[in-house]
């Protein structure tokens, strides 16, 4: 799951693999702004299959904290 999720971070901000760990805060470790975390949810969620609620998604602040959510959503 982790490694699917890094690919869609790498592409969605042009990050290499060895940037984006399960730690990795989206704003202070991979500088994302408020709407490349909008466009990369909705590429999760087109992804995956999923919707991402709102509370959901005040909870999301590391790599690790996606990866969880996905997992309890599948």
């Amino acid at each position: 799951m982790f490694e699917k999720v890094r690919d869609i971070i790498c592409e969605q901000l042009d990050k290499s693999a060895s940037e984006v760990t399960m730690q990795s805060r989206f704003d202070e470790d991979l500088d994302a702004d408020s709407f490349e975390i909008m466009e990369l949810v909705v590429k999760i969620e087109d992804t995956f299959g999923i919707t991402v609620d709102d509370e959901s998604l005040e909870n999301i602040e590391t790599v690790g904290d996606v990866v969880e959510m996905l997992e309890k959503l599948a």
